[in-house]
Order: structure tokens, then sequence, then C-alpha cells
């Protein structure tokens, strides 16, 4: 499995982001899970979405186990911190961390 197609969306919808800026008709998500996503992967992802458009929403999502994937481990509050910076480091300036509730 690749991320081809998601990756040539993502530059095709970029390219109409003057057509409708407000609401974004594109934005990006990452899941941050422990040992699979970390603040070093959010900054290579960081890096490609802002050379589309540094203006693209970027959504850093916590992770919580549940059902098929309750063995790994939650995001944690420390997780959760450092991956807004490698993504502002990465030019992005419309970042948010969501699902806060499930941070311990």
């Amino acid at each position: 499995m690749t991320n081809r197609q998601t990756i040539e969306d993502l530059r095709l919808l970029s390219k109409r982001i003057p057509e409708r800026p407000a609401p974004p008709q594109l934005a990006a998500s990452t899941l941050v899970a422990p040992g699979h996503i970390e603040a070093e992967e959010v900054g290579r992802i960081s890096s490609f979405v802002a050379s589309l458009d540094q203006w693209i929403p970027y959504n850093l999502l916590a992770f919580h186990p549940r059902y098929e994937v309750a063995d790994l481990l939650p995001t944690s509050p420390k997780q959760a911190q450092a991956c807004p910076g490698a993504a502002r480091q990465a030019t992005l300036t419309r970042i948010r961390v969501g699902n806060q509730n499930l941070l311990w």
C-alpha cells in the first residue's frame, strides 16, 4: 500500500486554494501515534504540506488506543507538545492539536 494517491490529491487541491480560501477546501491531518508518527515524521509531512502552501490548515490528532489497536500507547502530552514545533519549523502557520482531551 502506498500514499501516492493522497500526495497527488493534496497537490491537486492545493492548486485550487485561491478559488475559495475560506472555508479552506483543503486541510491536512496526522494521527500522532507513539512509535509510529513522532515529531520527526510530523516535520517531514509538514515540509511537504508547506511546499504546497504554508497556509494549509494542519491538524495533529492525539491517539488513544481502542478496539483493534488497543496494544499501542496513547499520545503523551510531551509528544503532543513537540509535534506542533516540528510543523512550525517546516513553516506551516495554521497548526492545531486536536483530541486534546485524550492526552494524559
